[in-house]
């Protein structure tokens, strides 16, 4: 039986020095998302309106929860784990938790 996974945007940024080197302009921060949502996940189909790139990045820490796999040689809560998206000029930041029912 699968878990439940909770996704939270923790922050959103944007690397000004990074693209001040290496693009023509700095981006506007990320709009697909906003700090505080939240994303319930029971199935490998990614959120409505979760943008296509970040949940390809996280994807392998959601499949990992939903089977109630164990991050903890990565983080000291095996029960949660923070990670970005690789835009590297304007990352997203997400906390990722299993949901105990």
């Amino acid at each position: 039986m699968l878990k439940k996974v909770k996704i939270t945007v923790i922050q959103r940024s944007v690397n000004k020095e990074l693209a001040e080197q290496h693009r023509r302009e700095i981006p506007p921060i990320c709009s697909v998302f906003e700090e505080g949502q939240e994303f319930i996940v029971d199935s490998f189909e990614k959120p409505a309106n979760f943008c296509d790139w970040a949940w390809m990045d996280i994807q392998r820490v959601i499949i990992s929860f939903l089977f109630d796999g164990n991050l903890s040689h990565f983080s000291s809560n095996p029960n949660e784990f923070v990670m970005c998206c690789t835009d590297a000029y304007r990352p997203v930041s997400f906390k990722i938790e299993k949901i105990n029912d």
